[in-house]
């Protein structure tokens, strides 16, 4: 008997070996493959330097001492920002006031006057741009927005997105792969754009204020280089294959989170879910910008912190370099009002500030346009503007 179980463990061990010989001879058969030399190898900093030629980049925060501020903390921030989201009253707009007080005064102020004289030279032009690469706790947060608001002494106040324009990513690989934007970079060429809107379909709530966001849209854009597919012209087949055809696709429309399998969260259609692991198959090359105006598109899985399994990563990971996208669920009558901002200034050319940051326009032009929502709405009604973020270059 206990010979046989030697057999056994001898017979597998022999079998991991073979295993492992053979992912080795693999591995080293495509590093002999031009462009793959470092395939499943850490980057060197040489590499990864690129990231930040258009502003600084902070990844997690261990360089820079917290000395007010944890892992713990985070978690306590984060566990306090669901409480506010549920409490839609007075008192949710003090614990988001809350929030984004400590945000500013334990992380983000500190971040800044360590990486001032970055900043400062980044700004001889224009506004400068932070992308945040965020993990744990900490990446659930809205660091974006974080600041002093409504105190008594208006000189008091102070806000991130008074000194800087914010990003996020998951990873630095698609602010390493990225090209040059077609958006913005010639005015005369006007990208293509798909716009998929669902105000109503069975079992889901109604989400009327679609219907004026796409018309809003339409706005901006000629017939010529846009599709505009609703109802039941929207469904799963019809919309996977129109994608790659398009520089810009709007997606007004549920989304629907899966922690447990992340490729299975999907975009609520009308004959079905379009699933990230459908949009894996697709040949995206010359995609530019995801706008996801759905249901907690960057509301990532508490469970699994360290692990971006949102719809926001997930369009990053298919192609797009560019994502807007929200934290929580939006009002049906502000998606309108940003959406006109946005494609105004992105498309419309409106705006200094992005004709001045043509590889970065949409980020600047989502800027302007929760600039004005705050102002439209109120800069204390912070569950209505904070949620809007931009992911990737």
């Amino acid at each position: 008997m206990q010979s046989d179980v030697i057999k056994n463990i001898n017979m597998h061990a022999q079998q991991h070996t073979k295993l492992a010989t053979r992912y080795e001879a693999l591995i080293a058969k495509v590093r002999k493959l031009d462009g793959f030399d470092s395939f499943l190898k850490p980057k060197k900093l040489s590499a990864l330097t690129p990231a930040a030629a258009n502003g600084p980049v902070i990844i997690d925060i261990i360089h820079i001492a917290l000395p007010n501020f944890s892992s713990n903390q985070a978690k306590e921030l984060h566990s306090a920002l669901i409480s506010s989201l549920r409490d839609n009253g007075v008192q949710g707009h003090n614990h988001l006031k809350s929030i984004l007080a400590r945000l500013w005064s334990t992380v983000v102020q500190p971040i800044l006057s360590e990486i001032e004289d970055v900043l400062h030279y980044a700004a001889e032009e224009c506004l400068p741009h932070i992308t945040w690469c965020a993990i744990g706790a900490l990446a659930f947060l809205p660091l974006h927005a974080a600041g002093i608001y409504g105190s008594r002494d208006p000189s008091d106040n102070i806000k991130l997105s008074d000194f800087a324009v914010s990003s996020y990513t998951t990873t630095l690989s698609p602010m390493l792969s990225s090209g040059h934007s077609k958006i913005q970079q010639d005015p005369r060429e006007e990208p293509k754009g798909l716009i998929i809107s669902q105000p109503a379909i069975p079992d889901m709530p109604p989400l009327p204020g679609t219907k004026e966001e796409a018309g809003i849209i339409q706005m901006y854009t000629s017939p010529e280089h846009s599709c505009h597919l609703t109802h039941d012209e929207a469904i799963v087949y019809t919309v996977k294959s129109a994608m790659s055809k398009y520089e810009i696709v709007h997606l007004a429309c549920h989304g629907i989170q899966d922690s447990k399998n992340p490729l299975d969260s999907a975009f609520a259609l009308y004959d079905g879910r379009l699933k990230l692991h459908d949009l894996m198959c697709l040949s995206l090359e010359n995609v530019e910008l995801a706008v996801l105006s759905a249901c907690q598109t960057a509301a990532g899985d508490e469970n699994l912190p360290e692990e971006s399994v949102h719809l926001a990563a997930g369009m990053l990971a298919v192609g797009y370099p560019s994502v807007i996208t929200t934290m929580w669920s939006i009002g049906d009558k502000d998606a309108p009002i940003v959406a006109d901002k946005f494609y105004a200034s992105l498309l419309g050319c409106h705006d200094e500030l992005v004709s001045r940051n043509p590889r970065q326009s949409a980020v600047y032009a989502l800027h302007v346009a929760v600039k004005h929502l705050r102002k439209e709405v109120g800069e204390m009604e912070f569950v209505k503007w904070v949620p809007f973020v931009h992911y990737g270059v």
